[in-house]
C-alpha cells in the first residue's frame, strides 16, 4: 500500500467522517478563483477543533504527506490549491467564542467570515475596525496576508488588530501566542501566509459601531488630479475612510464619513453622489459577497465559470510611483487585448496604509524594509475580469512584465506567493529573506505545511 493510501486510511481512522476523499470532494478543490493553478487533493478534511488540526499534522509529518490549508478559497495565484496533498478546509471552525466586558475586543474562531462576524457584532452594536473587500474571506486567512481596507490609512490592516492568537504548529502542538508570550511564533505567523502554522482562534480589536454611514463618490478630468487630491486627503486625515478608483476609466475618489457627510469644500472633484447606509463595508461588500460565496458552499460552480479574476496588489514607500506604475499598466492591457484576450473590466485602485509596526517586527511583511511606525505608504491594485479560454495568457504577459517593473520602482508585492513566488526572493533583502527561511525550517522542518505556497516543493 502507498504511503498516501496508508496515510488516508490511519487519518480516517482518527477523523472518520471529516475526510473525504471521494472523486467529487476533491474536483471541488481543483482550484481557486484566480484558476491559473489546477491540481487535484488526494482528499479535504474538515476539522472541527483544533486538536482535529493536531491529530492531521501529527499523522502528515509521519507518513511525510503535505498539508495545504484553505479558508474562504478567494486566492488568485493557487495558494490553496493542494496538487497532490491534502486540503484543510476551515470554514467548519467558525463558532464566536466571546466579547470582552468593555467591549473592545472579540475572540472568535478563524475560518468564521467577515459577513459572519459582522452579524455578530452588530447584535453588540460593535464592528470592526478593518475588513478586506470580500466578505467571504476567513479571518485566519485574511490576517495570514495582512488585509486592508479604505480605513487602513488610520488604522493600520487587519493583522495589526490581532491581539492574541491560536495556532496549531506543524508538529501538532498548540500555542497561545501574543507579543510577549510566544512572541517569535506571533510575529512570524501574523502576514505569514500559513508558512509556520495553522491559526484557529483570534482575539482582535474592535470598535463601536456608527449609525449611519455617508459614502461620498467625487468624479475627476484627469488621474493626476485625482491621484493628487486623493493623497492630499489621506495625509491630513480628512476622513474616516477614504479611496481612489477608476471605473471604466473615470478616476474617482471614494470618501466615507460616519455620523454626517464630508466636509464638500475639502474635496476639488466634481460630487457625483453620497450613498447613506448603515455600514459602508457591507455596502462595498455585497457584490464581492455573492460573487465569492459559491467558492466556500458550491466549488464545483467555478468549474463552470467562464469568468477569470487576475489582480496584483503591491505596495509603494514611494506615492509618486504609483503614477508610473498605472500608466505602465495601461501599455501592458493594450498589448494583451491586441493578442485577442477578452476583457470584461478593468479596476485600477489604491489605498493608503497607516504602518503600525516597524517592518521589522513582522518577518514577513510585504511592506518595504525601510518602512517605519506611523508611515502612510500606498498600495495600488490592477485587477482585470477576463471572459476567454486564454486568460493564463494574460495572466503570463502581465504577471512576468508588471512585477519586475513594481520591483524596479522600489515597491513591493502585497501578495507575493502562489504563482508569483518566483517574485518573493527579489522583494526581500538577502538577509531578510534567509531569516524566513530558517524560521521556515525551525517550525516545520519536514516542509509539510503550504509548502507550494512560498518556499518551492521538495
Amino acid at each position: 500500500m502507498s504511503a498516501p493510501s496508508q496515510f488516508l486510511q490511519v487519518l480516517s481512522r482518527e477523523l472518520g467522517s471529516k475526510v473525504q476523499s471521494d472523486a467529487f470532494t476533491t474536483y471541488c478543490y481543483e482550484s481557486d478563483i484566480g484558476k491559473s493553478i489546477r491540481g487535484a487533493p488526494i482528499a479535504v478534511v474538515f476539522p472541527e477543533t483544533a486538536d482535529d488540526i493536531s491529530v492531521i499534522l501529527k499523522i502528515a509529518n509521519d507518513y511525510g504527506i503535505p498539508v495545504t490549508v484553505r479558508g474562504g478559497g478567494t486566492t488568485v495565484g493557487g495558494e490553496t490549491v493542494a496538487r497532490s496533498s491534502i486540503i484543510i478546509d476551515t470554514k467548519k471552525l467558525c463558532r464566536f467564542i466571546s466579547i470582552d466586558a468593555s467591549g473592545k475586543s472579540v475572540y472568535v474562531e478563524a475560518g468564521m467570515t467577515w459577513i459572519e462576524l459582522y452579524d455578530i457584532l452588530r447584535k453588540y452594536h460593535h464592528t470592526f475596525k478593518v475588513a478586506p473587500s470580500s466578505v467571504s474571506c476567513t479571518i485566519g486567512g485574511t490576517i495570514s496576508v495582512g488585509g486592508f481596507d479604505p480605513h487602513s490609512y488610520i488604522h493600520g490592516t487587519c493583522a495589526d488588530q490581532v491581539e492574541e492568537l491560536e495556532v496549531v504548529l506543524p508538529d501538532g502542538s498548540i500555542k497561545t501566542c501574543n507579543s510577549k508570550n510566544n512572541s517569535e511564533i506571533f510575529r512570524n505567523i501574523l502576514y505569514g501566509n500559513g508558512m509556520i502554522g495553522i491559526i484557529t482562534k483570534v482575539k482582535m480589536g474592535i470598535k463601536d459601531r456608527h449609525v449611519t454611514s455617508y459614502d461620498s463618490w467625487f468624479a475627476y478630468t484627469s488621474r493626476k488630479s485625482a491621484l493628487s487630491d486623493y493623497f492630499s486627503a489621506c495625509e491630513n486625515g480628512v476622513s474616516d475612510g477614504i479611496m481612489y478608483l477608476e471605473v471604466f476609466n473615470q478616476p474617482i475618489v471614494r470618501i466615507e464619513q460616519f455620523e454626517e457627510p464630508v466636509d464638500m469644500g475639502k474635496i476639488k472633484g466634481e460630487h457625483i453622489t453620497t450613498f447613506t447606509s448603515d455600514n459602508f463595508y457591507v455596502s462595498h461588500s455585497r457584490y464581492m459577497y455573492a460573487h465569492r460565496i459559491r467558492i466556500r458552499f458550491f466549488p464545483f460552480l467555478w468549474k463552470y465559470s467562464p469568468v477569470s479574476l487576475n489582480f496584483i496588489d503591491t505596495l509603494y514607500p514611494e506615492k509618486n510611483s504609483i503614477f508610473e506604475m498605472f500608466d505602465y499598466s495601461d501599455k501592458l492591457r493594450s498589448r494583451v487585448k491586441s493578442k485577442g484576450v477578452k476583457m470584461m473590466g478593468n479596476l485600477k485602485m489604491c489605498l493608503a496604509l497607516r504602518v503600525k509596526e516597524d517592518s521589522q517586527t513582522r518577518p514577513f511583511s510585504p511592506i518595504p524594509s525601510d518602512t517605519k511606525k506611523g508611515d502612510l505608504i500606498f498600495g495600488s491594485y490592477f485587477g482585470t475580469e477576463l471572459l476567454s479560454k486564454n486568460y493564463n495568457d494574460y495572466h503570463r504577459i502581465f504577471n512576468h512584465e508588471m512585477i519586475p517593473k513594481v520591483i524596479e520602482q522600489g515597491g513591493t508585492l502585497y501578495k507575493y506567493c502562489g504563482h508569483v513566488r518566483p517574485f518573493a526572493e527579489k522583494m526581500f533583502s538577502g538577509e531578510r529573506w534567509s531569516y524566513l527561511q530558517s524560521i521556515k525550517k525551525k517550525y516545520d522542518s519536514n516542509n509539510i505545511l503550504n509548502r507550494g505556497v512560498l518556499f518551492e516543493r521538495d
